[in-house]
């Protein structure tokens, strides 16, 4: 079973486009594949896409496919 690592205090829950891909190290592009394909979840606040940091993390650990 994968589980998260601890986040520290004083970081955000969720982070906003720019924050995940450079949380992530990947591209935006590869970022809206990921959620498009269903494998990386985000929420949607009128124009602002948001990536909980929890969600980020089971992204990478599972890994992910492009094609």
């Amino acid at each position: 079973m994968l589980t998260a690592p601890k986040k520290a205090d004083n970081e955000p829950r969720a982070i906003r486009l720019h924050g995940a891909c450079e949380y992530t190290g990947l591209s935006r592009a590869s970022l809206y594949r990921a959620i498009k394909s269903g494998k990386l979840r985000s929420i949607k606040i009128g124009k602002c896409r948001l990536f909980l940091r929890t969600d980020l993390d089971l992204f990478l650990m599972a890994g992910f496919d492009e094609r």
